[in-house]
């Protein structure tokens, strides 16, 4: 079974050879939102957060990265399942509060918090703003009053094990206070009084395969909460695995073992709690919302040139960044795609499936089998619920921006309209010289 087929059926099955979607035919939601479009079923997110929940310690906080899909509907079903949120932006804490995450369930991390974004989160009164060098705890410092506000200490690991994807640590980094500097950062942050130092934080990769490269990298970050906490004199109040896990996008990789991984940081907190932290807490984002999620494009023209065939769509790297790999990815591969009317159809001859863009770069699959497909078929893009719209490019060309989608118990809702091009130029203002009637 290709890879394409194999992850429609596990992700979302089909009936009579078509593509569904919590049981509504992918060419149904298509012709009743138009395309490009992006469509979510909850209740696949439901099942990736249960798989979650049931391979870890029990009593372990679930923060939904918001970052991985900001949608509000989203943000609302997770909320009501008890999910915290990791945020990085006032953008991102104001849609987790509108939510209704609470707000001790929400932590704050970044590289580059401005004033406003520290002022929202202390007026928020969030669980904890996550510090990531010196110069944001002396700015954070000066707004404190005569207050104490809770932080955590963002750590970058000296190394990574191998198998970490892409990498937000090891080396020199703009994320976090370098390991080594650990015990001279507690103390400066415990000497200012200005401070609750309530927990460690990590994220130093992400999407990760190998349960044991994450394994390696956990048994690391318990060993610095617990020597923080001897810092201290006090076990800290949770310490924050980060995310990272990830779901297989790409011919040839594999599922991350939950199972092998759930095993590994169970007995790591046996070994490890209280005498490190009281509470466990993680930040998956694409691990939750991947595979709920699946961008449908109609082909606009097929055609040959110099013997190779290429798919032109109506969707492109403008709103779907994950497809084009614009996401820095070095090597570019194709994201598991398939014909919405027919998931199981095995690729003919090979074609380079394009967006609707003028440059090279709006490329979605490159030489991939694909089945023959003429102007108007449906084409779905799977596994994109997570860094696909919400990491693209809308204002380039000035195209349409798909509407968002949402799919629960068999019915479909719309959560974000879409944006036609001419909207573009809506809330754009001419100045008053512009607008006289008069040679330049």
């Amino acid at each position: 079974m290709n890879f394409a087929r194999a992850a429609a059926a596990a992700d979302l099955g089909w009936k009579s050879g078509e593509l569904l979607v919590g049981g509504i035919p992918a060419g149904e939601l298509a012709r009743r939102y138009g395309t490009p479009l992006y469509v979510y079923d909850l209740s696949r997110l439901e099942k990736d957060l249960a798989a979650l929940r049931g391979a870890l310690p029990a009593g372990t906080t679930i923060l939904y990265s918001v970052k991985a899909n900001p949608l509000l509907a989203v943000l609302v079903f997770l909320a009501r399942r008890g999910c915290g949120a990791e945020v990085a932006s006032a953008g991102e804490l104001h849609a987790a509060l509108r939510a209704g995450f609470p707000p001790g369930k929400i932590v704050f991390a970044g590289p580059g918090k401005r004033r406003e974004e520290h002022l929202a989160a202390i007026r928020a009164g969030i669980r904890a703003l996550h510090l990531e060098s010196r110069g944001e705890a002396e700015r954070l410092a000066d707004l404190c009053g005569r207050g104490r506000i809770p932080v955590g200490l963002r750590i970058n690991p000296a190394s990574l094990s191998r198998g970490a994807g892409m990498r937000l640590g090891g080396g020199p980094q703009a994320f976090g206070w370098d390991e080594e500097e650990m015990e001279e950062a507690l103390r400066f942050l415990e000497g200012t009084g200005r401070f609750e130092v309530a927990g460690l934080h990590a994220n130093a990769a992400t999407q990760v395969l190998q349960a044991r490269a994450l394994a390696g990298l956990y048994a690391r970050l318990f060993d610095l909460a617990e020597k923080a906490s001897s810092i201290l004199g006090r076990p800290l109040s949770y310490l924050d695995l980060g995310g990272g896990l990830g779901v297989p996008l790409h011919e040839g990789e594999e599922e991350l073992d939950l199972e092998a991984l759930g095993r590994e940081v169970r007995s790591l907190w046996e070994v490890h709690r209280d005498r490190a932290a009281g509470e466990l807490l993680v930040e998956p984002g694409r691990f939750l919302s991947a595979r709920s999620g699946i961008y449908l494009t109609r082909v606009v023209d097929a055609k040959v040139s110099r013997g190779k065939r290429f798919l032109v769509l109506d969707g492109g790297m403008s709103s779907n960044a994950l497809a084009a790999g614009t996401m820095g990815q070095v090597f570019r591969r194709s994201l598991p795609v398939c014909l919405a009317a027919d998931p199981g159809a095995e690729g003919e001859e090979k074609a380079t499936l394009v967006g609707p863009l003028c440059t090279p770069l709006d490329t979605l699959a490159r030489e991939i089998p694909f089945p023959r497909a003429a102007p108007g078929d449906l084409v779905a893009f799977l596994r994109c619920g997570a860094y696909a719209f919400t990491a693209s490019h809308p204002a380039f060309l000035s195209h349409p921006v798909p509407a968002e989608v949402v799919v629960l118990e068999g019915q479909s809702w719309l959560a974000r309209p879409g944006r036609k091009g001419e909207d573009w130029v809506l809330d754009q203002r001419v100045p008053p010289p512009l607008q006289e009637d008069r040679e330049p």
